[in-house]
């Protein structure tokens, strides 16, 4: 960054996420530094600045900083690219912004979420709008058991779901949404998208304060693993203390989804 209108020597300072710094230099390949890696400084006509700040090893996640040159001021923003190849640490924001949540129980099979709840969006710092209350099935009360009970294979059970879906006269017009939602949201450049099984939700809420943006306030996701008895058909997990209960399918709960 070069500045060439200056007409005197000009104060500046930068500020901002992941402790940025500063330094001027003489020519833009800094052969010779003027002042060296600082906060504050001043510049002269002609002079170059370079900035650098640190961000997380991660990936994903803006950091933001703003340089700021007499009565002026520009901000600049650095996104790292998370690694995901090999072994990510849970909570790694991957390169195509979905977020690594561990070794899945049907095979220790990597597994991934959405940055966010199902209705909001990453606005690349925060997941914004409101989060979606989905129903199990499709609010009816007269339950229509799918079969599916597989506690570690969320991918299996929404998928069968789905199948049964597709089919009105087996799932008996009772479209099941909260694992439609997963299975037909195209995300981050995916569509494999799935409601997690209990036992992989259970991985997920283990590792949830480095994942980020659930609700804890109590409120339960939706599993798609069924429970054919006493009308509870189906799963779901507390995130403010990991309880795991079985529910009625048209209540509303949210929904995190799930890739592998």
């Amino acid at each position: 960054m070069k500045f060439v209108a200056l007409r005197q020597t000009t104060w500046m300072a930068v500020s901002g996420e992941g402790g940025p710094e500063l330094r001027t230099c003489s020519d833009a390949t800094c052969s010779t530094v003027l002042i060296d890696w600082a906060t504050t400084g001043t510049i002269d006509n002609n002079d170059y600045i370079q900035l650098r700040l640190t961000t997380s090893a991660a990936g994903g996640d803006i950091y933001s900083a703003t340089l700021s040159v007499g009565t002026g001021a520009d901000v600049w923003n650095a996104t790292p690219t998370g690694d995901c190849t090999g072994s990510p640490a849970a909570g790694t924001v991957c390169a195509d912004g979905t977020v690594y949540a561990g070794l899945s129980p049907d095979g220790n099979v990597k597994m991934y979420v959405t940055r966010c709840d199902a209705g909001m969006t990453w606005d690349g710092l925060n997941c914004t709008g409101a989060r979606s209350l989905l129903s199990w099935n499709d609010g009816n009360t007269n339950y229509v058991d799918t079969g599916f009970l597989s506690e570690i294979t969320g991918k299996t059970n929404t998928t069968n779901i789905a199948t049964l879906d597709s089919n009105a006269v087996l799932a008996g017009n009772q479209p099941h949404i909260a694992v439609e939602h997963c299975n037909d949201l195209n995300q981050n450049g995916q569509t494999d998208w799935y409601l997690p099984a209990l036992q992989e939700l259970n991985l997920i809420y283990s590792n949830k304060d480095v994942i980020g943006n659930f609700d804890t306030s109590g409120q339960h996701y939706w599993t798609s693993t069924e429970r054919t008895w006493n009308d509870t058909p189906a799963w779901s997990q507390d995130f403010s203390d990991g309880t795991q209960n079985f529910e009625t399918a048209n209540i509303t709960n949210t929904v995190r989804c799930a890739r592998r």
